[in-house]
């Protein structure tokens, strides 16, 4: 279980670390002491403006769907936990296990949002507010599946994949 936890949180860095060293591995470190300062007109100001509200939405958004997500397989481990599935005892603890290992990798992405709210940089709160969004668009398929299916052969949700997935198509 503590190799699980390991895998987990590597993984979880390297899914919330590669938009970050992407950009800033393409921009050279030079150009932003060669910058001045720009000046804005109030059209330009007030697009900036809803820009970063856009962002700012965008990240709270998508932090409330991971909220749902979490709250979804709270739901579910309660009703495993109380009996309501008519399955053997192992059977049981392997869906426990499942939803646990995925409770875990949810709630370590909501624990980001306060680092990244911290920023306060709009590009990174479009980056993983997209991040945040496919990975919600992945995982609630594959969690419908395990529900519709009983838990029958359940297995954790593959972060490898998703992350690896992530990188093809950038």
């Amino acid at each position: 279980m503590k190799s699980i936890k390991t895998i987990h949180s590597l993984l979880l860095c390297a899914l919330l670390l590669c938009p970050i060293i992407q950009a800033d591995s393409t921009q050279p470190e030079s150009s932003f002491e060669n910058q001045s300062e720009i000046t804005l007109t109030p059209e330009q100001k007030a697009e900036f403006i809803k820009i970063i509200e856009f962002a700012e939405k965008a990240i709270n958004k998508s932090f409330s769907s991971l909220q749902k997500i979490e709250n979804v397989l709270t739901e579910v481990a309660l009703l495993v936990r109380k009996g309501n599935l008519q399955l053997p005892v192992t059977e049981l603890q392997n869906i426990m296990t499942v939803i646990t290992e995925n409770k875990m990798m949810v709630n370590a992405l909501l624990k980001s949002q306060t680092d990244i709210a911290e920023s306060q940089d709009p590009a990174m709160y479009l980056e993983y507010s997209h991040l945040i969004t496919e990975f919600c668009n992945t995982f609630i398929p594959y969690f419908n599946e395990q529900i519709k299916n009983n838990f029958k052969n359940a297995k954790p949700f593959d972060l490898k994949h998703f992350v690896t997935n992530m990188n093809k198509n950038k």
